[in-house]
C-alpha cells in the first residue's frame, strides 16, 4: 500500500485507518480531517475504510440526472455485512464488513459530489466506534478550561443558542459530539465530520437544555435515568436498527446515565447564561474540579 495514499484517524483513543488512491480524493480528505489526522502505527488500528474507487458502479452518471436518488439510500444487512446501496439504480456505495472490522465504499465522483464520501465514511466509523464504546452524538460540546459540558438535545432545543453565548470558551460543535470512556472518565471530543477542533476534556454531568420556565431564570432539575437514557438514544445516530447495535446504543446510554447525573436545563439567552452554569458546577459538585487536570488520553 502507498504510504501517501493511507489517512490515519484518532478519535478518543480509536484509530481508523483510511486508504485513498485518487490523489483529488486523498487531497479532499487530508484537507477535511485535518485536525484529526494522526501518527499511529498501522497495528494500532482498529479499523479500516477503503475508497475503492477502481469497484466504483455508475454512481457518477446516476446522481447529477437524479440527485433525489440520495434521499433513497437504503440498508441492509446479514450478520457480517451491512450494505449501504441505491436499490432501485442498482448501485451499492458501501460495504461494512462486520468481521474483518473494515469498509469500502464505491464511488467514482469528483467535484461537487465529494462531501458525499464524508457522510459514507463516518457511516463506518459510526459502526466501528460504537463496538468501542464511542459515539457521535447529536449535541453541543463545550470545554472551560478542563472541564467539557455536554448539551444533549433536538433541532430546536438550544443548542446553537448556548453556543452563540460562548464568548471566550471552546466551542467542539453544536451538532455533532464525540462521546467515550477513557480510564475513569467519560469524556467528550471533536468530530472530523463537521470542521470540528480536535480537542477533549472529561465531562461530570449531563444537559438537556429547554427553554426557561420563569422569564430569564435559569434552573436546574435533575432527570430520571430511565428518561436521560430515552433521550440519549434518540440523539445517538443509528446506520442499522439490527437488534446488536440497538443493544449497543441501549448499552451506551444507560453505562454513561449510570455514571453521570442528567439535569434538565431550564435557560433563557442571556450574557450571565455561562456564569450560572459554572455556579451550578460548583455548588453542585466541588470548586476545584475546574482546577482539576481530566485524563482523557487513552
Amino acid at each position: 500500500m502507498n504510504k501517501n495514499s493511507v489517512l490515519k484517524i484518532e478519535i478518543l483513543g480509536t484509530c481508523g485507518l483510511i486508504s485513498v488512491k485518487d490523489k483529488e480524493i486523498y487531497t479532499y480528505l487530508k484537507t477535511s480531517f485535518q485536525p484529526f489526522l494522526s501518527n499511529f502505527t498501522d497495528s494500532k488500528a482498529h479499523f479500516q475504510v477503503e475508497i475503492a474507487k477502481e469497484k466504483a458502479k455508475t454512481f457518477n452518471s446516476i446522481i447529477p440526472k437524479y440527485p433525489q436518488a440520495l434521499d433513497m439510500v437504503s440498508v441492509r444487512n446479514d450478520q457480517k455485512k451491512i450494505f449501504l446501496e441505491l436499490v432501485e439504480y442498482d448501485v451499492i456505495l458501501e460495504v461494512i464488513d462486520l468481521v474483518k472490522h473494515q469498509s469500502q465504499i464505491y464511488i467514482d465522483t469528483k467535484g461537487k459530489l465529494l462531501p458525499i464520501l464524508i457522510s459514507l465514511i463516518r457511516a463506518s466509523f459510526d459502526v466501528f466506534c460504537i463496538s468501542r464504546g464511542i459515539v457521535f452524538l447529536h449535541a453541543c460540546g463545550v470545554i472551560d478550561g478542563t472541564v467539557g459540558y455536554l448539551f444533549i438535545g433536538d433541532s430546536g432545543a438550544g443548542k446553537t443558542t448556548i453556543s452563540n453565548l460562548l464568548s471566550n470558551l471552546l466551542l467542539l460543535s453544536d451538532d455533532c459530539v464525540g462521546v467515550g470512556q477513557i480510564n475513569e472518565n467519560y469524556c467528550i471530543s471533536g468530530t472530523p465530520w463537521n470542521k470540528s477542533v480536535n480537542q477533549n476534556s472529561a465531562i461530570h454531568c449531563l444537559f438537556f437544555p429547554r427553554r426557561a420556565k420563569n422569564g430569564t431564570k435559569l434552573e436546574f432539575e435533575e432527570i430520571k435515568p430511565l428518561y436521560a437514557v430515552e433521550k440519549l438514544i434518540s440523539n445517538i445516530p443509528a446506520v442499522t436498527a439490527t437488534l446488536p447495535f440497538v443493544q449497543k446504543r441501549l448499552d451506551f446510554a444507560s453505562n454513561l446515565v449510570r455514571h453521570l447525573p442528567c439535569y434538565y436545563m431550564y435557560f433563557s439567552p442571556t450574557t450571565d447564561l455561562w456564569k450560572g452554569i459554572r455556579r451550578f458546577m460548583e455548588e453542585t459538585f466541588s470548586a476545584s474540579f475546574y482546577n482539576t487536570k481530566s485524563n482523557c488520553t487513552g
